[in-house]
């Protein structure tokens, strides 16, 4: 499964904004409305991985 650029521009957008956690897990949530099954699959492990690296969205309270 390769990356797609849908899912590479997602990619740049959490990379911006990942200094809010809040507005982070909106784009989140925002995208994996918009990608297929396949690349919210991929995005999640990247995202997983992202998170580990930026330990404060660890410990942000997320949005439901």
């Amino acid at each position: 499964m390769a990356y797609t650029k849908t899912l590479s521009y997602y990619q740049t957008i959490f990379r911006k904004v990942s200094f809010d956690a809040a507005l982070f897990y909106k784009e989140l949530k925002k995208a994996l409305l918009h990608l297929n099954d396949d690349e919210g699959a991929l995005l999640n492990v990247w995202v997983q991985h992202f998170i580990r690296q930026n330990e404060h969205l660890l410990t942000a309270v997320r949005p439901v």
